[in-house]
C-alpha cells in the first residue's frame, strides 16, 4: 500500500511540474515611479523596468502601506502599471490575475479599471511598447504589436476579484490598475494583494481523480 501511495504522489508531482505554468507572481509593494508614457524597447528614453510600478502622476498613483492607491483627475483612465517578461511565466498556459479592491469612492458612473495587455516585436531602434498609464493601454511604435488579454470594470470593493487570461509563452505582459471618471469628482480606487496564479490544466485534475480511484480500489482489495 505504501508503494502505491508513493507512486501516486510521484506521478502527480511530475505531471504538475511538467504541465503547469509557474505557480505564482506576487506583485511588489514598492513605490510607484512616475512615468506616464514610458517605453520598453526603442531609443526614446523614459525606460520602463520589469517588476517596477510606473504611474501617470503622483496624485493619481501611489503605494501606501502595501496598497496601490489610484485616482482619476480627468475624464479618462489614470493609474499605474506593472510589466513582466517571459521569465516570470516560464511557459505558455492559462493564468488568473487576482486582487482585492479595498476602497472605491464613487458611484457606478465612476469605475475602477484593470486591464491586461501583451506585447512583442520591439527592438532597440525604432520599435517600442508604450506603457500608457494615462489610458490603461499598451501602445506600440514601429513593428511592435500588442493585444489586450482581458479587462474588468470595478464598481465596488471586494476581495478575490479576478481576470483569466491566456499567455503565449514569449510576450511581455502589462497589467494596468486605475480609475476612470464618468462624472464630476475624482474617483479613487485602491488595490491590494495583487498576484498572478497559474491555472492547472484539466488533465491534472483528471489524473488526480484517476489515481485516487486506483488507490481506493487497491485498498478495498487488500481488505478483502
Amino acid at each position: 500500500m505504501k508503494s502505491i501511495l508513493y507512486t501516486i504522489g510521484l506521478v502527480i508531482m511530475t505531471h504538475s511540474i511538467s504541465s503547469t505554468a509557474q505557480a505564482a507572481i506576487n506583485f511588489p509593494t514598492t513605490d510607484v515611479v512616475i512615468n506616464p508614457n514610458g517605453y520598453i524597447g526603442g531609443h526614446f528614453g523614459n525606460v520602463v523596468n520589469y517588476n517596477e510600478w510606473v504611474g501617470s502622476a503622483t496624485a493619481e498613483a501611489e503605494m501606501n502601506n502595501g496598497v496601490l492607491e489610484t485616482a482619476s483627475t480627468s475624464p479618462t483612465f489614470r493609474g499605474a502599471a506593472m510589466v513582466f517578461d517571459s521569465s516570470y511565466f516560464n511557459v505558455p498556459g492559462d493564468y488568473e490575475l487576482t486582487f482585492d479592491v479595498t476602497y472605491h469612492s464613487s458611484g457606478p458612473e465612476n469605475t475602477g479599471n484593470v486591464n491586461i495587455w501583451s506585447g512583442s516585436g520591439y527592438n532597440t531602434t525604432d520599435s517600442a511598447l508604450i506603457v500608457d498609464t494615462q489610458s490603461g493601454t499598451l501602445r506600440t511604435t514601429g513593428s511592435a504589436v500588442s493585444t489586450e488579454l482581458g479587462s474588468l470594470l470595478v464598481q465596488s470593493t471586494g476581495n478575490n476579484q479576478s481576470i483569466a487570461f491566456t499567455y503565449d509563452g514569449t510576450s511581455d505582459v502589462a497589467f494596468f490598475f486605475g480609475a476612470t471618471s464618468g462624472s464630476a469628482g475624482h474617483p479613487e480606487v485602491n488595490y491590494a494583494n495583487i498576484s498572478v496564479q497559474a491555472v492547472p490544466e484539466p488533465s491534472t485534475y483528471a489524473l488526480i481523480l484517476g489515481l485516487t480511484s486506483v488507490f481506493f480500489v487497491a485498498r478495498r482489495r487488500k481488505r478483502i
